[in-house]
């Protein structure tokens, strides 16, 4: 029986002791009133004094029914503990605990049980699967794990101590739960891990489990027409001997000036050849080593910077940024290497909304104050970067290349107005890429666009 279970069945234990009791205590005010009275004829009072009593019991009994249906510790489905209960508790354990793990429990082919066997025999197998996870953590010792049901088929598990200690545990976990059925159906589980030297506030550190969750769908669609194991092995050593190739291009203000160069990163094979990025950067992602390659291409950045006068910008990711590790390593790499400010300007795009802006805003706050200007991408193309052209505090926007094209950048010069006319009202300086002509680059110097880049302005140049 799991832990939710066994506080299930102390509540009702206890709310039948508080129902019981005013029983018991009109029970011993009818026993004091006879002894008292044996010799002496009960009276009206004593009559009076034992249907109010009653009458209270009545209604204490009732009220702790109702009362009793308020707070409801188990899901109905799983059996573990509600999410209202479980952040109730979580919320509790903040102030006793500063140190603790959390883990997201996913039973991602819940969707397809559901279609295949039908909801009552789903319903059966979620709660099966908590109990083999649970009876799974009791074969390494580990007992009486708070699970809480947050939604549909995510489960959180409440562990006390740093992630250290479990992650291995997990992961073995997840290779086991590879090969598991229930009931003959296949059952498909994936885990994430954090814990609270990522953050103290609790949606913080749930949003991030979620968005661990989120890049390991993203890295499960592979690279085709591809041998999986010896493209990533490719990719490991590249990483492994930081081998690159930086490419870059300069950005001209409306004037003709240089502003900066943006960089382009390339990793190269054993035999010297470039990798293709888009395809590394899904092996990267899939195995979790997106942070180790962007510092990787921030320290080579940052030794561009020691021989030249030029500001330099380059792409990472949003995740990279968020990551408690990673960023205090950003701050050391530019506390050590004493960068003047606005020296180095970073790029990022999302396809998903990370909705918890004030806490991403105090991080690009703090990158800010080191003297790294912020570029938000693909302003027009993902909903994502218009919102953060809304709620982030940025320094750049930066146009999708679909309102640069030579066919199109006339038919949306509408949509192009009203986007620049926003970041301009919030500060917020624009640049468009891909420009190839004259006419065109005429076209956005007119729009007072303060960025400019393209083939047509400057080339590709290798910088290292």
């Amino acid at each position: 029986m799991i832990l939710s279970q066994l506080k299930e069945r102390e509540h009702r234990f206890k709310l039948a002791l508080k129902m019981g009791l005013p029983i018991f205590v009109l029970f011993l005010v009818l026993i004091f009133q006879v002894v008292f009275n044996a010799h002496n004829e009960l009276g009206a009072y004593f009559f009076i004094e034992l249907v109010a009593i009653f009458a209270l019991s009545i209604y204490i009994i009732f009220y702790l029914i109702y009362k009793g249906f308020d707070k409801k510790l188990t899901d109905s489905i799983s059996k573990a503990f509600t999410k209202e209960y479980f952040y109730t508790f979580l919320s509790s354990e903040l102030k006793k605990h500063k140190n603790f793990t959390l883990v997201l429990v996913s039973i991602e082919n819940l969707n397809e049980i559901n279609f295949k066997y039908g909801v009552n025999n789903s319903d059966k197998i979620v709660q099966k699967t908590i109990v083999w996870i649970d009876e799974f953590l009791k074969s390494k010792d580990i007992h009486n794990t708070p699970i809480g049901h947050i939604r549909g088929s995510h489960f959180l598990l409440y562990l006390q101590g740093e992630k250290i200690l479990y992650k291995p545990i997990f992961e073995f976990m997840s290779l086991k739960a590879q090969d598991i059925t229930i009931d003959d159906v296949e059952i498909k589980i994936n885990t994430t891990i954090n814990d609270t030297t990522f953050s103290q506030k609790l949606d913080y550190l749930i949003e991030n489990l979620f968005e661990q969750l989120r890049e390991q769908k993203e890295s499960q669609k592979f690279i085709a027409d591809v041998d999986p194991s010896e493209y990533e092995y490719s990719v490991i050593n590249a990483l492994k001997r930081r081998d690159l190739t930086i490419y870059g291009q300069d950005v001209l203000r409306g004037d003709g000036s240089v502003a900066f160069k943006e960089c382009s990163i390339k990793l190269k094979d054993e035999d010297g050849k470039i990798l293709h990025q888009k395809e590394y950067l899904k092996v990267l992602n899939k195995l979790r080593m997106l942070p180790e390659y962007d510092l990787m291409a921030l320290e080579k950045i940052i030794s561009l910077t020691k021989n030249s006068s030029h500001t330099y910008a380059m792409h990472i990711t949003g995740s990279t940024l968020r990551n408690h590790h990673s960023l205090v390593k950003i701050k050391d790499l530019f506390n050590n290497a004493k960068i003047e400010k606005n020296r180095i300007i970073f790029i990022f795009s999302e396809s998903e909304y990370y909705s918890y802006t004030e806490r991403f805003n105090t991080i690009l706050d703090q990158l800010r104050d080191l003297g790294i200007m912020i570029v938000v991408d693909r302003l027009g193309a993902l909903h994502s970067s218009f919102l953060y052209l809304k709620d982030l505090h940025i320094d750049v926007i930066r146009f999708a290349t679909n309102y640069s094209k030579e066919s199109a950048y006339k038919s949306s010069e509408f949509i192009f107005d009203g986007f620049a006319l926003m970041a301009k009202k919030r500060g917020i300086k624009t640049w468009v890429k891909l420009i190839e002509s004259k006419e065109a680059h005429e076209h956005f110097v007119s729009k007072g666009v303060d960025y400019l880049q393209g083939k047509y302005l400057s080339s590709l140049e290798e910088l290292m």
